[in-house]
């Protein structure tokens, strides 16, 4: 009986209550607002460490401002688990044709006219698509978060059975 008894207990020992994993916990709701806010507020930071840096001679002030600019405005996207946008693409492609036409228009030897206004027109549409997509990116952020939301939580009429019959209820699902 002993043997017995010590057997269920080393057992019982090696259990372990059912319960859900923490990392698998219901998703919560992304504010719209929030989303913005938090596009909003990056870009503004990053611009304020440039502006910021600049006044006070300080170029690695100025640096982490500049590399901050091409994901701050992303955050409110980030937010609501969209890590790669369009405005980022749009900041690192315009950022890139920016710095050809910055080469271009700057070269060292045997410069055309030609080579000046192409550099320069790289240098324009760059600075435009990196504009553009910072402000598609604080623009979408709202957008991104509700598209979250539909996803992830539904919300749908139902019939319940209770105990004294039946009954109108409102059901709430998520996706996970």
């Amino acid at each position: 009986m002993t043997k017995l008894l010590l057997a269920l207990l080393g057992m019982l020992a090696m259990t372990a209550v059912a319960a859900a994993d923490p990392a698998e916990s219901t998703p919560t709701p992304r504010d719209e607002d929030t989303a913005t806010l938090l596009s909003l507020g990056g870009t503004a930071a990053s611009g304020l460490l440039v502006l910021g840096g600049s006044k006070l001679g300080n170029s690695g002030m100025v640096e982490v401002g500049l590399l901050s600019a091409f994901v701050t405005p992303s955050l409110g996207e980030m937010y609501s688990g969209q890590y790669l946008t369009l405005g980022t693409g749009l900041r690192l492609g315009g950022a890139a044709a920016a710095i050809a036409g910055f080469a271009t228009v700057f070269c060292w030897e045997d410069c055309s006219q030609s080579q000046e206004t192409t550099g320069g027109v790289l240098m324009i549409a760059g600075a435009a698509a990196y504009v553009g997509g910072t402000i598609y990116d604080i623009w979408n952020a709202h957008h991104v978060a509700r598209e979250y939301n539909v996803h992830h939580f539904h919300v749908a009429p139902t019939v319940m059975q209770t105990p004294s019959g039946t009954t109108a209820g409102v059901g709430i699902g998520g996706s996970f």
